[in-house]
């Protein structure tokens, strides 16, 4: 049977112990610190490749769409200022956030104020038909667009969803994180109009 061991013993062990934790604890910041210089390193490189990209669709006019729709955690912020200044031309259309570990891609709003006309309607369409060219679908199979409603998701988040070749079109009501309630629709302009009656904001 072990011996119960005395305060002083077990004071002794603690300081040991200690010891042997303040020298890794040492080490560990020594290698934080590299690790850092090396992030900061890899941030910076990250940078300047997205702004040489930028730079030359300057210089073509041409845009890789693929590139400014796909994101990562570690998205430069060039980059991040880029997609928002070309996504922003688009009628209808922002951005906010990525579906990180889903598609890879950056989560693309729909936005149809209250008031407008059947013409700024057709520009969205036409903006959804153009992005969707380079969306992924997801594990379902349906390309999932946010909708900017009055209420900012007070009583639930919605979504506008499409297959890939538009066979069906639906909106969706989701309320901790399951979906409620869904809407289908034939067309698109049918999706839009319903948006600007019943989901449309003010701003």
């Amino acid at each position: 049977m072990n011996t119960p061991k005395t305060n002083e013993e077990l004071q002794t062990l603690i300081d040991k112990e200690n010891e042997v934790y303040q020298q890794l604890l040492l080490q560990y910041h020594s290698i934080d610190r590299k690790l850092n210089v090396r992030r900061s390193r890899m941030d910076k490189y990250r940078t300047q490749m997205d702004q040489n990209i930028i730079d030359e669709y300057r210089k073509s006019e041409k845009i890789d769409w693929e590139w400014v729709l796909g994101c990562s955690l570690n998205e430069s912020t060039v980059r991040y200022k880029f997609a928002h200044e070309v996504i922003d031309k688009m009628a209808g259309i922002i951005y906010s956030g990525c579906h990180n570990g889903k598609t890879n891609q950056l989560v693309l709003i729909v936005s149809v104020k209250k008031g407008s006309s059947d013409e700024h309607l057709q520009k969205i369409k036409a903006s959804l038909d153009f992005v969707m060219d380079y969306l992924l679908p997801d594990e379902d199979g349906w390309v999932h667009f946010s909708v900017s409603e009055i209420t900012c998701g007070e009583h639930g988040v919605y979504y506008f969803l499409f297959k890939k070749d538009k066979s069906k079109i639906k909106i969706s009501k989701y309320v901790h994180h399951s979906e409620r309630y869904s809407w289908t629709f034939t067309n698109v302009m049918d999706a839009l109009k319903y948006i600007r009656e019943h989901l449309s904001n003010n701003y």
